[in-house]
């Protein structure tokens, strides 16, 4: 009766489930997962060296496997998100403002947050920028905190 109601492409679906298992993010999901119980505080250059190990035991290359943990790696906040690494001057002079600004209780930034942010990545870039894109691009962005 349970089978019956599985979807086609639904996670739980036996026949997706045994495909998956077959490629290399399924053979070594179990893997990974244990390793984090064993050290749930690793950092990356833990996990590149338990990919070693275990790529060299199951002949695949490290590369391969940290491929296949990314989102698990990113989840974990081991791996950026994705996209071009945020290291520009406006990104910095921006870090630099939410580090030092005050916040509220509920964790959002007091008042006047955009306008001096808006005003330190003007002076970091030397150049104008319109208020309406840089307050796009602030959303866009992902931080730390």
């Amino acid at each position: 009766m349970r089978a019956g109601l599985l979807r086609v492409g639904h996670p739980g679906n036996p026949q997706k489930l045994a495909a998956w298992r077959q490629t290399t993010g399924g053979r070594t999901f179990w893997h990974l997962r244990s390793f984090f119980k064993r050290t749930p505080d690793a950092t990356l250059a833990d996990v590149r060296g338990y990919a070693a190990e275990l790529a060299a035991g199951l002949g695949e290359k490290p590369d391969v496997l940290l491929a296949a943990w990314r989102r698990s790696l990113q989840r974990r906040n081991l791996l950026p998100k994705g996209g071009a690494p945020p290291r520009t001057k406006r990104y910095q002079a921006v870090a630099a403002v939410r580090a030092d600004w005050e916040r509220r209780s509920n964790g959002t930034f007091a008042g006047g947050f955009v306008k001096a942010a808006w005003k330190a990545a003007k002076d970091a870039e030397g150049k104008p920028i319109d208020r309406d894109t840089f307050e796009k691009w602030l959303y866009r962005q992902t931080w730390p905190d």
